[in-house]
């Protein structure tokens, strides 16, 4: 393997950090045995720019993912070392857009006619009449010009504000940082 710039971010196929890298986990390490490091990265991932520096973190617990920083055409401004997105989000009513959910009825006349298997002219349907069994049934349905008042759990709320899965498929990889190596040119 060729010598790495010092900061330089690989990613290797080991189940191990090679000899001079070491795992972009996030974790806190001394500026006094890497000052070329500190010198290139400085505290930007963390420590507190005295006497640690932090690496990036690219193993959090969110499966965090790597994207390139900079502006473009049509794409928001991202820069180093910041976080974003979210492993999970929660819907409400606010993150939304604006929609309804306006049925289309047909009232019906008695009699209706019970079948037991579906057609292009029937509907599939649970009856609320309790003189009628209760099962999923298809049913013909009979059209008339009364309207009718839906029953009053028609429409309800659903769900309960509870977060879901917000991540791509994914493969796990480990990121190693370069401790030691070439100083890189800055020009």
């Amino acid at each position: 393997m060729s010598e790495p710039f010092i900061a330089e971010i690989r990613i290797f196929p080991y189940t191990f950090a090679p000899s001079e890298w070491a795992y972009c986990a996030g974790q806190v390490i001394s500026i006094a045995q890497n000052n070329a490091l500190f010198a290139i990265v400085g505290d930007m991932y963390g420590g507190d720019g005295r006497s640690t520096l932090g690496l990036p973190n690219l193993y959090d617990p969110y499966g965090l993912g790597v994207a390139g920083a900079g502006d473009g055409p049509g794409l928001t401004p991202r820069l180093v070392a910041q976080r974003y997105g979210a492993p999970e989000v929660t819907l409400t009513e606010l993150s939304m857009p604006a929609h309804n959910h306006e049925p289309v009825t047909v009232a019906f006349a008695p009699p209706l006619e019970v079948v037991d298997t579906p057609s292009s002219d029937t509907y599939l349907c649970q009856s609320l009449n309790s003189g009628m069994p209760a099962s999923i049934n298809y049913k013909v349905p009979v059209p008339t010009d009364t309207q009718v008042d839906m029953a009053e759990d028609m429409l309800t709320e659903q769900g309960g504000y509870h977060s879901h899965e917000n991540r791509q498929p994914f493969l796990c990889v480990p990121f190693c940082i370069a401790l030691s190596g070439i100083f890189p040119a800055r020009n």
